[in-house]
């Protein structure tokens, strides 16, 4: 199995300014909505971890913080690219909130959730 790199100038320059906008994709108000009501059941739980495997320039970090959701959120992506995107652009971006994992060789560690969108269409067979 092996990574598909579909980046291009035209293709970093659209996520580039969808991390800059102040509104929320759709994918991840819809994920954070499906959160919300189990992450209610379980606030008085201390240390909540959401792994967002293959987090490009973290969006789904943009969304969850945008709703003040008590989650520790670390991302995982195996292109440097997207750090220095997400670097500049998410604001309170620590080196440990950001990753680099490659899912054909090793997994990431235990979360209470993990999410991985737009990530296995880059993988061969």
């Amino acid at each position: 199995m092996t990574w598909q790199n579909v980046q291009n100038n035209f293709y970093l320059q659209t996520i580039e300014k969808r991390i800059s906008s102040q509104e929320n994709l759709s994918w991840c108000n819809q994920i954070t909505d499906l959160l919300s009501a189990d992450i209610a059941l379980l606030r008085k739980q201390q240390g909540l971890v959401l792994n967002d495997i293959g987090c490009q320039t973290m969006q789904l970090y943009k969304a969850i913080m945008s709703k003040a959701m008590p989650l520790n959120y670390v991302g995982f992506d195996i292109d440097e690219t997207y750090r220095t995107i997400a670097k500049k652009h998410i604001k309170g971006f620590t080196e440990n909130m950001y990753n680099s994992l490659d899912i054909t060789s090793s997994q990431p560690p235990l979360s209470t959730y993990t999410v991985m969108s737009a990530t296995l269409e880059h993988l061969d067979e």
